[in-house]
């Protein structure tokens, strides 16, 4: 982009006169060491605003004088010359209006952005925590990250679509990716997921579990307890299973928690686990944190969707 602005500046200033040819892709990837294909890219966005023209085996020529193409920017530095005289009248220096322009351009540029990401969790989930690592990571490239939650997705699926759509990425959690791909199904919205990996004192303290612990596992809901069973086998195969159940299976929490040790259970059945406790010595929730480095792939990917 900023490729393409420098050039874009040189056309419309007349710098390079209408008929000039632009320096070759290969002399400009040269001197600023650059890639050929991040020159051609900046040259077609020029074509393609009507500032040049492409001519097989010659190179990017500036159109002629078509005042159609020329005339805004014309009529834009003249405001801004006009904003610059007025400022020195009013006793402003001209470091001083730079600054107070570059202020209203970022703000301006604030106005104009859309949601680039939306991380979308349930709602007991961390989507705000995610998006403000994303936020962190993607500051600098002007990307804008909101959040929602699953929840509220599903209620106003129509008012979220033209949202969802425009978005340039759509984010969730490995556990929530097919509740949210089937909301979605058929919707022309992609998702891709944040993979989670078992936070590292939670994975101490499943593996130091004594053998023969009898283990209860409660889940938000029944599709997960075969899942969490054999995470906690996979890590201590010499623990006993007691049974899994999902929160929504309330009438069978209680007779498991008698029969349990240890109760291991997912961050969205801490609600409805609260009610029962304490009734075991032990409890484990089961924390999952994004792998290691997901942010700075994401920002790789973004950096290279943007040409950055």
């Amino acid at each position: 982009m900023q490729l393409k602005s420098q050039f874009e500046y040189e056309v419309v200033t007349g710098h390079i006169p209408p008929g000039g040819k632009l320096p070759s892709v290969r002399e400009v990837a040269r001197v600023l060491q650059t890639s050929p294909v991040t020159v051609t890219r900046a040259y077609r966005e020029l074509e393609a605003a009507g500032l040049v023209v492409s001519q097989p085996g010659a190179g990017f020529f500036v159109l002629g004088s078509d005042e159609s193409q020329t005339a805004p920017h014309a009529r834009v530095r003249r405001l801004a010359a006009t904003f610059l005289e007025q400022s020195v009248r009013e006793g402003v220096s001209l470091e001083q209006a730079l600054q107070i322009l570059l202020v209203e351009i970022n703000e301006a540029w604030a106005r104009a952005a859309r949601t680039e990401l939306i991380v979308v969790c349930k709602e007991e989930g961390r989507r705000e925590e995610l998006a403000m690592h994303l936020r962190h990571s993607l500051l600098d490239l002007r990307i804008e990250v909101e959040s929602a939650s699953l929840e509220e997705v599903a209620a106003d699926l129509d008012g979220w679509l033209p949202r969802l759509r425009s978005a340039q990425h759509v984010l969730c959690l490995a556990f929530d990716l097919r509740e949210l791909r089937s909301l979605l199904a058929d919707r022309n919205v992609g998702v891709i997921p944040i993979i989670g990996t078992l936070r590292e004192d939670i994975h101490e303290r499943l593996v130091d579990l004594a053998p023969g612990t009898k283990v209860v596992i409660i889940a938000s809901s029944a599709e997960f307890v075969d899942g969490m069973i054999s995470a906690v086998l996979s890590l201590n195969p010499i623990v006993t299973i007691v049974g899994g159940v999902s929160c929504d299976d309330r009438a069978d929490i209680p007779e498991l928690l008698a029969a349990a040790d240890c109760v291991v259970y997912g961050t969205l059945a801490r609600r409805a686990l609260a009610e029962y406790l304490p009734v075991v010595a032990e409890t484990i929730e089961l924390v999952y944190v994004p792998e290691s480095g997901w942010t700075e792939r994401f920002r790789k990917l973004i950096q290279t969707e943007v040409g950055a």
